[in-house]
């Protein structure tokens, strides 16, 4: 992975937001600050990975212990659905819960306004920025899924430049306060835009998201403790597979 290094080294799936990390970094900001000016800038420009329809998990140490956070998005609440066959399908679609992790990270650890630490991502989606490899494969292999993905991407290769003004608008709000993407208008618009896209999501389901602190499950391999988060992810997968190998 693309990687900012200095007295402190970051590390991320894009070197913009490895280079946003470590900038966070050398001006004063901590982990956390840098965690939610990466994540914002992953969103931007490799929105294909998740972006900010996606969901957000966190497991750190600090000095008073580990911290564990799951904002895994629910089901809207009128699915009425046993079985989805298709995973492109609009009755896949949950609360995006990334959002709140920020939220979650901002409010208890940050040290930076919200404001700074999203700047460089709405600068990006704003102003421009070039197509990557990664976002240039996700274009050319997508581009039979989605009319509304195409009509913003469908036209870009690796090497052109782009902006995504609806994100950055977004973004702003989201710095103005987290909660305006899931009560307000910007939650008005998307749950609307689900809607018609057949997605049986409500405004409640938005407005009442929240995501939840949890406790990390835990597993002694060779010399060490490792900690990983519990289901609903796939923590769990990850020490079977080293108990087991």
């Amino acid at each position: 992975m693309p990687s900012a290094v200095g007295k402190k080294v970051v590390t991320t799936q894009n070197y913009i937001a490895s280079y946003v990390g470590a900038k966070v970094l050398e001006e004063g900001g901590n982990a956390f600050d840098a965690a939610i000016a990466i994540s914002a800038t992953l969103s931007v420009v490799i929105p294909h990975t998740s972006g900010l329809g996606g969901d957000g998990f966190l497991l750190a140490k600090t000095p008073e212990g580990l911290i564990a956070y799951n904002a895994s998005g629910w089901a809207p609440k009128e699915l009425k659905v046993e079985k989805i066959d298709n995973d492109r399908s609009p009755l896949t679609v949950v609360v995006p819960g990334l959002i709140d992790l920020w939220e979650f990270i901002y409010e208890n650890y940050a040290s930076k306004s919200l404001n700074e630490l999203l700047n460089s991502a709405i600068s990006l989606a704003t102003n421009g920025f070039m197509v990557g490899r990664g976002l240039h494969h996700a274009i050319v292999s997508s581009f039979k899924l989605s009319d509304d993905w195409n009509r913003i991407y469908g036209n870009k290769r690796f090497g052109d430049e782009i902006r995504l003004k609806g994100i950055a608008r977004v973004l702003k709000e989201i710095a103005k306060d987290p909660r305006n993407f899931y009560d307000g208008k910007i939650a008005e618009e998307l749950t609307n835009g689900l809607r018609e896209r057949g997605v049986p999501m409500s405004y409640e389901d938005f407005s009442e998201f929240r995501g939840e602190i949890i406790s990390p499950v835990k597993m002694k391999y060779k010399d060490f403790t490792l900690y990983e988060l519990p289901p609903n992810t796939q923590g769990i997968t990850t020490l079977e597979l080293l108990q087991n190998g």
